[in-house]
């Protein structure tokens, strides 16, 4: 039974890619990641977890596939989350025309810039402090746009639990962000600056 879910992990990694908002062309690659990820964890992967005493061989072999089903679906998630994280450092900003000097210059300015860097590094980061389904859920819907419909049947979770799921933990990321930015306020008013 494990043999069969090995032999389709490559394609179940890719489509939990695809529904994670993974372009087609980088799907191969993001799946090539997850599947290293699954085999160095693999001795730790115990399939039967959560055993019950009597238990038909039928009901071991659904429990044990769905187990292995969300354990490849958190190692795709942290394999996506990585590949995203590297993809928006490495953006480029394209411009169709040079800038002519004599206009006002379009893009933001480089404070705009890092305040928008700095904002989401403390969104990835305070999604990195979540449990693995619930970040997996908050990326794959509040990021990627995939419908819940879709998040829940690709994770095993019930679709009324992953909307509970997805509430409380952005309710905990805006707990945490506006935490963090008034840490900031303070650390802005406890030192002034070096005026020059």
């Amino acid at each position: 039974m494990l043999r069969k879910c090995v032999l389709a992990a490559p394609r179940a990694a890719e489509a939990f890619g695809a529904s994670m908002g993974v372009p087609k062309v980088d799907r191969a690659d993001v799946a090539q990641s997850a599947l290293m990820r699954a085999v160095t964890a693999w001795p730790r992967f115990d399939p039967d977890l959560n055993k019950l005493d009597r238990e038909t061989k039928a009901a071991r072999t659904r429990r044990r596939v769905a187990l292995f089903a969300r354990w490849m679906y958190r190692i795709t998630a942290r394999s996506a989350a990585a590949y995203f994280a590297q993809r928006y450092r490495s953006a480029e900003i394209l411009m169709a025309d040079p800038l002519d000097p004599e206009s006002p210059d379009p893009r933001p300015g480089a404070e705009a810039g890092v305040a928008a860097r700095e904002s989401k590094e403390h969104l990835l980061e305070a999604i990195r402090h979540l449990d693995p389904d619930t970040a997996a859920i908050v990326t794959a819907k509040d990021l990627h746009g995939t419908p819940m419909q879709e998040i829940a049947e690709s994770t095993g979770i019930p679709l009324s639990t992953v909307y509970k799921m997805r509430a409380r933990a952005r309710a905990a990321l805006r707990g945490a962000l506006e935490r963090r930015a008034a840490e900031e306020r303070e650390g802005m008013r406890a030192d002034p600056g070096d005026d020059r």
